[in-house]
């Protein structure tokens, strides 16, 4: 039951550390006039608020480009968790 939630709580902390380290590149790529700390703070929900509208295009593909970062590295750090939960059953 501990390496349930020891094993979740050490892939949050990856998902959160490339997300913030590629939105950065991300803002660069699509909205050069955004301030990517805008994206990281309000999160997704406040985006349209917080984002002017001819930048909110940009804002989004650079959002969505952070978050399929974050999707391949969290299936590629269970692959191996995947492969071996066969074995564990008792």
């Amino acid at each position: 039951m501990f390496s349930q939630y020891f094993g979740g709580a050490i892939f949050a902390a990856i998902a959160k550390t490339v997300f913030t380290s590629s939105i950065g590149p991300a803002v660069e790529k699509y909205a050069p006039n955004i301030n990517p700390s805008v994206l990281i703070d309000n999160g997704v929900t406040d985006l349209r608020s917080a984002i002017p509208a001819e930048d909110l295009a940009g804002a989004l593909l650079a959002y969505n480009d952070s978050l399929d970062r974050v999707f391949v590295s969290q299936i590629s750090t269970q692959q191996p968790r995947i492969i071996c939960s066969p074995y564990t059953l008792v």
